[in-house]
């Protein structure tokens, strides 16, 4: 496998991954990780170009982390797609989501959900007045990572089975989001299915409810309620609308016209309800919200933590040290007070 970029999905016996897979493999810009947590999906999986198949039985992310590893393909790629197995989406439309994301240098981006889709955050749907909103949320059901961000936050989803939680901090490490994260509504894809019915029975069964997890994640990064979500700028027709205002109107008045036709259309006016009465107050609070990349690595890796240090061969003849990376194709973690805690917030075990 030889391309720029790395889809991996989590797969069961309904995944849609096949319908991603329609192009020849050489038009494709991405390889494909099919990691079953189904061992009759995996038994009965074929073999194509550019699709390695694996099995684990542990949770999405979990997964993920043992997907990469087990690959050693870390430093191989550019992005990384982690898209649900029931994403819809044709093989060219995941083409452009990652020519968006490399053209923007974002570090963590998501395909808009279509409006026909079963959502949650209303954000994240398509706003169809834009090619992308710089915002600062990313849902964990499809997240499009930067090599250099997963590198961060390899630590963080090692012993992770769930998403919950995750995406309310991993928008947050940079003093300015609307340079690093976006939701791309010109590729948008169909969520299929109804958010969160299985998951929310299974972590609540482990004595793990999502709230109690989400409410502690925050506890540990010093964030006294969930951050809002908002887009803070935006591209339209290729040119870069950097005024909030301004964005938020265009969010509206676009929304207004197309709610009506969302899968769940009465959520969908009350949601946007919700964004009208409350949204030049997110912006203006949305400083409490942020913090800076080191201080989000910080959290992770150091002070209380201990630092994480390896070497990284750039070339033959010279090193680089990074933190939060691996050596040798393994991630090498020394877990303490606060990242320990975090590892069990994220954990299910």
């Amino acid at each position: 496998m030889t391309a720029n970029n790395l889809v991996i999905v989590r797969a069961g016996k309904n995944s849609l991954h096949n319908h991603w897979l329609d192009q020849a493999p050489e038009t494709r810009s991405w390889d494909l990780i099919v990691s079953y947590f189904d061992k009759e999906a995996f038994d009965s999986h074929q073999e194509q170009p550019g699709v390695k198949k694996l099995y684990y039985e542990g949770g999405k992310w979990s997964g993920i982390y043992d997907a990469i590893e087990r690959t050693n393909s870390l430093r191989s790629y550019e992005y990384f797609w982690c898209p649900d197995d029931d994403i819809y989406s044709k093989g060219e439309n995941i083409n452009e989501m990652f020519i968006t994301a490399k053209k923007w240098n974002l570090e963590l981006c998501q395909p808009a959900l279509t409006n026909a889709s079963f959502f949650f955050h209303f954000i994240v749907t398509q706003c169809h007045a834009f090619d992308l909103r710089f915002t600062n949320f990313v849902e964990v059901m499809l997240p499009c990572i930067s090599c250099n961000y997963m590198i961060d936050i390899m630590p963080i989803i090692k012993s992770r089975h769930t998403g919950v939680g995750l995406d309310l901090i991993w928008g947050t490490p940079t003093l300015n989001p609307k340079n690093a994260v976006a939701v791309l509504d010109k590729t948008p894809m169909a969520h299929t299915r109804p958010v969160g019915a299985v998951l929310k029975g299974v972590v609540n069964s482990m004595g793990q409810p999502q709230r109690k997890m989400r409410n502690q994640l925050l506890e540990d990064f010093g964030f006294h309620r969930r951050p809002d979500q908002v887009a803070l700028a935006g591209v339209v027709q290729g040119e870069l609308i950097d005024d909030p205002e301004a964005v938020y109107k265009l969010m509206i008045d676009s929304y207004e016209e197309t709610a009506i036709h969302y899968q769940n259309p009465a959520l969908a006016l009350e949601r946007l309800n919700q964004i009208k009465e409350s949204y030049k107050n997110q912006i203006a609070a949305l400083n409490d919200f942020t913090i800076t990349r080191k201080d989000f690595n910080r959290l992770i890796a150091e002070e209380n933590c201990g630092v994480i240090e390896v070497n990284v061969e750039k070339d033959r003849n010279s090193k680089a040290t990074r933190k939060n990376t691996i050596q040798n194709g393994k991630i090498n973690l020394q877990k303490s007070n606060l990242l320990q805690r975090m590892l069990n917030i994220f954990s299910l075990k």
